[in-house]
């Protein structure tokens, strides 16, 4: 398996490109070492990215995917909460108390949903303000 470093364009050149070696090439591997040397090919527009557009490109990227991260977490923060809402209205009936022992532990697991819960905010919290600063990144790169 080779790795190719750019775009679809500059995999398509290189195959191009390398497609006839001169004797005494070196091998395919040292070969891939010497990409990220090599200059950007054009894209198919004709016209090269600029670093504004990459970093564009590049942050946009990121933002789609703390995005996803953060919906996936708003789903499992959702379904525990409910877990918990039941469990507290379980915990409010008087009918439960007549089994200490299935009290005992349904406590357990509902403080084990919270401290879970709580590690979710946590991590909520840190991938929105991550998600807020590739934001910014962007709003500044486009007014530029």
């Amino acid at each position: 398996m080779t790795v190719h470093l750019g775009d679809y364009d500059s995999y398509l050149y290189r195959k191009q490109s390398h497609t006839e070696k001169p004797p005494g090439a070196p091998p395919p591997a040292m070969e891939a070492a010497d990409e990220t040397q090599l200059a950007p090919t054009p894209p198919r527009n004709g016209r090269y990215a600029s670093q504004e557009e990459r970093q564009r490109r590049s942050l946009s990227n990121q933002a789609r995917k703390l995005a996803r991260q953060i919906e996936k977490i708003n789903a499992s923060l959702a379904e525990r909460e409910a877990r918990i809402a039941e469990m507290e209205a379980a915990f409010s009936s008087p009918d439960p108390f007549e089994q200490a022992d299935r009290i005992a532990a349904r406590a357990e697991q509902y403080q084990a949903l919270k401290d879970e819960t709580g590690s979710l905010w946590g991590e909520w919290e840190r991938l929105s303000l991550e998600a807020e600063a590739v934001d910014v990144k962007l709003s500044a790169l486009k007014t530029s």
